[in-house]
């Protein structure tokens, strides 16, 4: 199911030519047929008296008298309420229409926590400052505002064991600074069962950043948590924990919450990288476009 930005657009008509009242008292609403061929901007001002954004919540200013009209689109749902002569626009964000793409490309269920909120960011993610690797990520809050997560907004192609293990080492490699340490000695794997029963996968490996090593960006969030899920032949998933020092003794609470949230799903699955280049691709087009916005505002 998609999930919407808690926002709403209330559009309200600059012309009530387009229905007609009949003898009957009702009115009868012309269809306007718009090429899908076509993309273009919509100017607002050509079509509607006026627009604002208005909080989803419950108030008069937020009510909508009567469902005439619903139409289920890509980016939203569109609610045509002829009493009041307004049209509602639910506009679903990048991060949930994101997520809802890892789920309809990668057959692998990509929701964020129970009880987490979207924060409606993308961030650059890497494990410290001199580390050449970066990870673009999705950014929840869990409703203490105690713990962040952060969702690696591309997964990784399905990969052996043993490329895992050497992204793993690579990055512990470049946060120590140094090649003396083991591995298996800084990695907390959980078993297999535990594994299957949360998320439906073969494997969940996780490992600490040392606080020496953690750029958060935000002086409360000085503990670091990072996560890999895997399941043989399927993306491998990544995740970065952050904690202040009250979230991190709740730090187990926390991971609890995102239990089937992510889920890789049975049945048979065939990559299509095609297209996922084509999805990730506008995506990023779709990001830009967004920065540049708010880098306007």
């Amino acid at each position: 199911m998609m999930k919407y930005q808690i926002y709403l657009i209330a559009i309200i008509a600059i012309s009530f030519n387009s229905c007609n009242e009949k003898e009957t008292g009702k009115y009868v609403c012309d269809i306007v047929n718009v090429s899908t061929d076509q993309v273009g901007i919509l100017d607002y001002g050509d079509h509607f008296a006026s627009t604002k954004l208005i909080p989803l919540e419950t108030n008069e200013e937020s009510l909508i008298a009567q469902i005439d009209k619903l139409y289920y689109t890509d980016d939203g749902i569109i609610i045509f309420d002829q009493k009041t002569m307004n049209i509602f626009l639910f506009a679903q964000d990048l991060v949930s229409k994101g997520l809802d793409s890892i789920e309809t490309i990668f057959h692998i269920k990509y929701e964020m926590p129970k009880g987490f909120s979207n924060l409606n960011t993308i961030q650059s993610w890497k494990p410290n400052n001199t580390s050449p690797w970066r990870t673009l990520c999705w950014v929840f809050e869990s409703g203490d505002r105690q713990c962040k997560l952060l969702y690696n907004l591309l997964p990784g192609y399905p990969e052996c064991t043993c490329s895992k293990c050497n992204r793993m080492y690579r990055e512990l490699n470049s946060v120590l600074n140094t090649d003396d340490f083991v591995l298996d000695d800084c990695l907390r794997i959980l078993p297999h069962e535990e594994a299957q029963k949360r998320f439906n996968a073969d494997s969940i490996f996780m490992y600490d950043i040392p606080v020496t090593g953690l750029d958060t960006g935000d002086g409360n969030f000085i503990h670091c948590t990072r996560m890999f899920i895997t399941r043989q032949n399927r993306p491998t998933l990544d995740f970065v924990w952050y904690f202040t020092d009250k979230g991190k003794k709740k730090e187990e609470k926390y991971m609890q919450k995102m239990n089937r949230r992510i889920w890789y799903n049975d049945g048979n699955w065939n990559p299509d990288w095609q297209r996922w280049d084509e999805w990730m691709k506008a995506y990023f087009i779709e990001i830009m476009d967004e920065n540049n916005k708010n880098a306007i505002k």
